[in-house]
């Protein structure tokens, strides 16, 4: 009898222990199933992560090109005013040079003419000298 009554406690443990053993293969399952749901949450939401940040990439790069190309518009106008500016200045200098080299011109010519009026005073004086002179002389001799 106690045969029987070991048997069937063991039979009764043997019993437990196999609806213990279903439990955790249920709660194991549950677990892997979980996980599994969880993981493919992470990965979706890492793949969102960087599509989003791949479409932020891409909106600065494209700020950055329009900013560059401003930039560089802005510094081309700049360059070609500049370049005016100085194109105008190098102008009026030759301006003002020319013209300061017509009124030197000027002034040299009226200065040539005054030293030619001059001369020429001179070389009639001279002459005139040189006509008492020879008056001078002709009339001694005679």
């Amino acid at each position: 009898m106690w045969r029987k009554q070991f048997e069937a406690e063991q039979k009764e443990k043997f019993k437990e222990l196999g609806d213990a053993v279903k439990m955790l293969n249920g709660n194991i399952a549950a677990m892997e199933t979980d996980s599994s749901d969880r993981f493919e949450m992470a990965v979706a939401s890492i793949k969102t992560s960087q599509n989003a940040l791949g479409t932020q990439i891409e909106d600065l790069n494209a700020k950055v090109m329009k900013e560059e190309a401003y930039m560089e518009e802005r510094v081309t106008l700049i360059i070609e005013q500049l370049n005016q500016k100085l194109q105008n200045k190098l102008e009026r200098s030759v301006l003002d040079q020319s013209s300061m080299l017509g009124q030197l011109s000027e002034l040299m010519k009226k200065k040539m003419i005054e030293n030619n009026k001059l001369v020429l005073q001179q070389a009639e004086e001279n002459v005139e000298r040189a006509k008492k002179v020879l008056t001078k002389e002709n009339q001694e001799q005679m």
